[in-house]
């Protein structure tokens, strides 16, 4: 794997519409894993998924955020790579607008929006995809 493989800057953010010059973008798949214990075991005899859920965060400077009592749609993260021709697009299906925070210290400029968002729906499949 070459150095020009590395994701190193993010080009947008879309949900719904786009979030104003996008600083930063992270996501999770959230996988709760339920230990069986068999008898005279001292370990987990089985491991089975109990709950799996998704959420990103996306920091962005110019406001406002998403409605939070919005309704759910895709997350498109847009990075480019290192070598500065090729892009990623991560798309994250059946999003919806969470919690949002706003950072400003006049130290250390520019204020800062960021939001989370959450994924509704069947999480039979992985929501995210990458092109």
């Amino acid at each position: 794997m070459a150095a020009s493989d590395a994701n190193m800057l993010i080009a947008s953010a879309t949900h719904g519409g786009a979030l104003g010059i996008c600083t930063g973008a992270a996501f999770q798949y959230i996988a709760d894993m339920l230990a069986v214990r068999g008898e005279g075991v001292t370990g987990p005899s089985a491991r089975g998924m109990q709950r799996s859920d998704f959420q990103a965060t996306i920091s962005f400077l110019v406001g406002p955020p998403r409605a939070v009592n919005g309704a759910p749609a895709s997350l498109v993260i847009v990075v480019k790579k290192m070598d500065g021709s090729t892009s990623v697009t991560y798309t994250i299906a059946s999003m919806k607008a969470s919690s949002y925070s706003y950072n400003f210290n006049r130290d250390s400029a520019p204020a800062e929006w960021s939001q989370t968002f959450e994924h509704v729906g069947d999480m039979a499949s992985d929501p995210q995809s990458q092109a």
